[in-house]
């Protein structure tokens, strides 16, 4: 039971290292979804801007 404990699986990343791994992925398809829709927006005030 100590030698179990005391010694850890050298190929599984520590928790923080998987949480931010998480949240990364998560993260990265909500950024290109709001800077799509600033993009998006941004195009339209400029042709308004032009007259088109």
């Amino acid at each position: 039971m100590e030698n179990e404990d005391s010694k850890r699986p050298k190929r599984r990343p520590s928790r923080p290292r998987i949480v931010m791994g998480l949240l990364l992925i998560a993260a990265i398809p909500i950024f290109i979804a709001l800077a799509n829709k600033a993009v998006h927006e941004n195009a339209e005030t400029i042709s308004q801007s032009f007259g088109r």
